[in-house]
């Protein structure tokens, strides 16, 4: 799996730093399938270029670039992937960043099959962990924890195998749910879904997208082109023939 300028992550929370409007992005990856090492280098460019162009304000960067601009990013995969590659990446990438104004990486595991009942944002290495944590209040100079709720939300490659399409999308709905305020009478936003895909499986996508919870609508291949026309890659198409995004509309 590689990982060179990009940060897999899943989710996005608001804070404020002076007048800079923080959010907290997670991306989810998925590192089961079968060629995710020729997927991802695809995917998270296209992805994160039409969220530079399209997205408003302040949610327009990609992930490295997003916490070189002080936004606060937590990146979730399987427990081994976080162990053996996500946290190594995120590690080595980081103290590269060209800002005086880095936001915060974490990398934690999320396993989809765990209810959301059991999750743990308070455990700084997974928020599925095998077993609940008795550890009492963090020490001071100890970092918080990223946790809900979540401004922006971007899967990616995670549309693979037709058993986990249900806990993948159970997962999203609870991460868009945690953490909002149902009592408020003020607007309380729903986080932004993105899901990036290669159609490798034509018949499985088409199933997917047809059981996601909230409706899906493709970004137009038109609107992927003149963001990737107006970036800094020099791609043809066939560099990102097949990639396509999934926009959700509306609350899951």
């Amino acid at each position: 799996m590689c990982l060179p300028q990009y940060v897999r992550s899943f989710h996005t929370k608001t804070g404020y730093n002076g007048c800079f409007h923080r959010h907290l992005i997670n991306v989810l990856f998925s590192t089961c399938s079968y060629n995710t090492c020729r997927t991802l280098p695809e995917l998270m460019p296209v992805v994160m270029i039409y969220i530079n162009h399209y997205l408003d304000p302040p949610l327009t960067q990609s992930s490295l670039a997003l916490a070189s601009l002080g936004y606060d990013v937590l990146a979730t995969d399987t427990a081994y992937v976080c162990d053996s590659v996500l946290r190594n990446n995120i590690r080595t990438n980081l103290p590269h960043l060209h800002s005086t104004r880095v936001g915060t990486v974490q990398v934690r595991a999320l396993d989809w099959l765990v209810s959301s009942d059991m999750w743990n944002w308070d455990d700084p290495l997974s928020i599925t962990p095998a077993t609940q944590s008795n550890e009492g209040p963090k020490a001071s100079g100890v970092e918080e924890t990223l946790r809900p709720p979540f401004d922006l939300i971007v899967s990616s490659d995670t549309l693979y195998d037709e058993s986990l399409i249900d806990p993948l999308f159970a997962t999203l709905q609870a991460l868009c749910n945690q953490g909002r305020d149902t009592t408020s009478s003020l607007p309380n936003k729903p986080p932004v879904i993105l899901i990036a895909l290669e159609r490798r499986d034509p018949a499985l996508i088409s199933t997917a997208l047809a059981r996601a919870p909230v409706p899906l609508v493709q970004v137009p291949t038109k609107k992927l082109k003149k963001a990737l026309d107006r970036s800094d890659i020099q791609w043809d198409g066939a560099d990102w023939d097949g990639v396509e995004i999934w926009r959700g509309v509306g609350r899951l």
